[in-house]
């Protein structure tokens, strides 16, 4: 079986390319990755994270003036696909206006956005290969839009980290060793090794 992504997702800003400040994050305590970058005087910034208790992608676009948000998102995808429109309740807007026409969402005019993907799969198992892939996307989408975004992200960060959190690792720095002066001369000292320390809410070997 030949495993491929489901697709991307294009976002085409209309603020322009001279762009400064660009910083990008991967939290891996929290999960999320983060974009941050300055255009004309507005700071933009962005953060996407994957929930399993809600089953979809989240992207949050937020700016720090209002009305600084205008883009179109469209879908790629190496499958063999068919493209719609979707309706203005896949989106959520603080401000601005909505629209749709062949497959591809604009946005105009926003304060902040917030994207959620959902993606369904027709496999059941290995003889099973007619699910309602449909059904499943809106069913988890649907469920996701009556959520606040903080509240997505919270349920999101709670569950990732009950199994991060279940271990944690350090490693022991070494006391520094001594160095021969110029014009002198001294025995190193034994090298010393550290082991990791590990501990665990859970039983574990170290």
């Amino acid at each position: 079986m030949v495993c491929q992504p489901v697709g991307d997702l294009r976002l085409e800003f209309d603020h322009g390319t001279e762009v400064s400040g660009h910083d990008r994050r991967l939290r891996l305590t929290t999960a999320t990755t983060s974009t941050s970058y300055v255009v004309n005087g507005v700071a933009f910034d962005r953060e996407v994270f994957a929930s399993a208790p809600d089953q979809v992608i989240a992207v949050r676009l937020t700016a720090d003036q209002p009305g600084a948000i205008s883009f179109t998102a469209s879908f790629g995808s190496p499958q063999r696909t068919t493209v719609a429109s979707p309706d203005g309740t896949t989106i959520a807007l603080d401000g601005g206006v909505v629209s749709s026409a062949a497959g591809t969402l604009r946005v105009t005019g926003a304060d902040a956005v917030t994207l959620l993907i959902s993606i369904g799969s027709s496999y059941a198992n290995f003889h099973a290969v007619g699910g309602d892939y449909q059904g499943i996307a809106w069913q988890h989408l649907r469920a996701a839009e009556t959520v606040r975004y903080d509240r997505l992200r919270r349920r999101h960060v709670a569950d990732y980290q009950e199994l991060f959190r279940r271990v944690t690792i350090g490693l022991a720095v070494p006391p520094p060793t001594s160095r021969p002066t110029s014009g002198s001369r001294s025995t190193p000292s034994p090298t010393t090794r550290s082991s990791p320390r590990c501990s665990s809410s859970s039983a574990a070997t170290c």
